[in-house]
């Protein structure tokens, strides 16, 4: 393979054969970015297969929403015992300080002075899109907090979007079972850009479930399955028909558009995200499979939009499943929540690939893919079997699923690399996964997943 002309100013990224060799090459160009390595690129199977935001227009403010209360029955402490008082207005325009948020939470009485007074509270800060923090309580329920970033406007129409699932679900009866899937909603200040939730008692995400389980149990799994097919299924018959087209405009995910952006429109784009984007936007396949996935799309359920492991969270306590970080909520296909459950495995395993399978060598990961795909099974089948898909259509469903999972996993290379100076290795073989899975998504599923040949035909 020779590399490009150094009048193009792009190299080959180092991709190395990801898909063995054995279905013949798919993709006969390499994939191409700037400043690394020319490596070859030959796809298909497992020895041959491998492996946010959009701004969201809501159109209004919600400056409605009820602002929950605690019942404050504790006597309030003497004077001298309260948290010395801020100045009026002190943290209007800046991003709540753990010491403020103390404050900010007592004056809108989600906090009790009691449990501040006898040390009851411990303020954990946590970084994502937005200021995060949690309010770990010994007696009584802590809180989780966001907080727009200041420099993230969009963020300020998630929240919105978010406070106002929560509101909905938690107000109509008919919706009460996907309520019950959610953390309490407490608060939403639409001037700050302040959300609080009810912290999800003594919860594990599945995330920190599966590093201290050291595997992916296959019971885990099809909870997991069942509970996504919980709040399609009531979405489907009791939201669709009424659903609020300001809060729900049922847009497809941004990524299936990433290759037709301009490059003057990204902005605070990173160097890797840069070679991303001339990936994608330098093979033509890459573009016509994201064309194809996206006027596919369809709008016939509640998606959480932003389904992965870090979402899904095990109370302690009884061991219920829910779902937290609804921002991405919309009305739209329910294969996309399915595809990124399935995409979340396929990148486990391939974060921790120490060099490509081919021709039977060991890829050296830490969790070899048939460790995983007993999880991935049960995980689809326990989806099917509670949306009572018959055959065909669990087939159909799952190559839908199948191709959003490529497209998906190319959302979560983005992400991933929102601060890198270049792509790594592991973004490289996601990538090439991506564009395989995306080209056969049939064979995808047998050698990447690990279903027979048409599982449901």
């Amino acid at each position: 393979m020779h590399a490009r002309p150094a009048s193009a100013a792009a190299e080959e990224v180092g991709c190395g054969d990801l898909f063995g060799g054995k279905g013949g090459a798919k993709f006969a160009a390499p994939v191409q970015a700037v400043g690394a390595q020319a490596h070859s690129f030959v796809p298909h199977r497992c020895d041959t297969f491998f492996n946010s935001c959009g701004t969201i227009q809501i159109g209004c403010r919600f400056a409605s929403l009820r602002q929950w209360r605690l019942n404050n029955e504790a006597v309030r402490p003497p004077p001298d015992r309260l948290p010395s008082p801020l100045p009026e207005g002190c943290y209007d325009n800046e991003p709540l300080n753990k010491n403020d948020l103390v404050h900010y939470l007592l004056e809108r009485g989600l906090l009790d002075y009691r449990a501040v007074v006898d040390g009851d509270v411990m303020v954990v800060e946590g970084a994502r899109r937005h200021h995060n923090y949690s309010v770990i309580r010994r007696d009584g329920a802590g809180l989780f907090i966001k907080q727009m970033q200041p420099d993230q406007a969009y963020s300020a129409q998630t929240l919105q979007k978010e406070a106002a699932c929560y509101v909905m679900m938690e107000s109509d009866p008919a919706l009460a079972e996907i309520h019950a899937l959610m953390p309490r909603f407490r608060s939403y200040d639409p001037d700050r850009h302040i959300l609080v939730v009810e912290l999800i008692g003594g919860g594990e995400n599945l995330t920190e479930l599966h590093r201290r389980a050291n595997a992916f149990p296959a019971e885990v799994a099809q909870r997991v399955g069942e509970l996504l097919a919980r709040y399609h299924e009531v979405s489907s018959r009791e939201l669709l028909p009424r659903a609020n087209s300001a809060i729900f405009q049922g847009q497809p995910p941004w990524i299936l558009s990433f290759h037709l952006m301009p490059r003057g429109s990204m902005q605070n784009l990173s160097a890797a995200n840069g070679q991303f984007m001339a990936i994608l936007q330098s093979y033509p396949d890459f573009g016509q499979a994201l064309d194809r996935v996206r006027t596919g799309w369809r709008r016939n359920a509640l998606i959480h939009g932003d389904m992965k492991f870090d979402n899904v969270v095990v109370r302690g306590d009884d061991q219920s499943m829910h779902v937290v970080d609804w921002e991405l909520a919309d009305v739209g296909d329910s294969a996309w929540d399915v595809a990124s459950i399935l995409q979340a495995y396929l990148t486990w395993w391939i974060a921790t690939l120490q060099q490509v399978p081919a021709d039977g060598a060991g890829d050296g990961a830490q969790y070899p893919l048939e460790s995983i795909q007993p999880a991935i099974r049960a995980f689809w089948e326990a989806y099917a079997s509670s949306r009572r898909l018959g055959a065909r259509d669990a087939d159909a469903e799952l190559e839908r699923a199948v191709s959003y999972a490529g497209a998906r996993m190319l959302q979560t290379v983005y992400e991933s690399m929102a601060w890198a100076q270049s792509l790594t290795q592991h973004a490289v073989w996601q990538v090439q996964a991506c564009m395989n899975i995306l080209k056969e998504p049939r064979a995808a599923a047998t050698d990447l997943l690990g279903f027979s040949a048409g599982v449901h035909a």
